[in-house]
């Protein structure tokens, strides 16, 4: 029941956190080739201290931080990728990020995977 319950939580207070974006930055992304499949659908795109698609499509209650939430589905997917044998899975253990984006999350998920190694090449030993 323990599993059900996080992943009903993941599923409801996690997963539908959607990235965001200052209005500014948007042509300039797509310049790059980036977001092509971007919409108000899937970001939420801010402008001048108010969110450009409207705050009434905010998928929480204001106040409930949706960005906030929508970093730590990336901080989940980015550490999800070291799962073993390329299986999917959650990463679990505790931990705190600050400031984090998808390269600090990266060359940390590099770091558990050399300590990994080093910990099995020690094992074989």
């Amino acid at each position: 029941a323990e599993a059900g319950s996080k992943a009903q939580s993941f599923e409801r207070f996690v997963a539908p956190a959607r990235t965001f974006c200052c209005l500014e930055d948007v042509e300039h992304m797509r310049s790059l080739g980036l977001i092509r499949g971007g919409s108000d659908e899937c970001a939420m795109v801010a402008s001048g201290g108010e969110w450009a698609n409207g705050s009434e499509r905010l998928r929480f209650p204001q106040g409930e931080a949706e960005q906030a939430r929508h970093k730590l589905l990336d901080l989940i997917g980015d550490l999800a990728l070291i799962a073993e044998g390329g299986h999917a899975a959650l990463p679990r253990g505790h931990v705190v990020a600050y400031k984090a984006g998808h390269n600090l999350h990266l060359k940390f998920a590099q770091k558990l995977l050399d300590l990994i190694k080093e910990e099995s090449d020690r094992q074989v030993k």
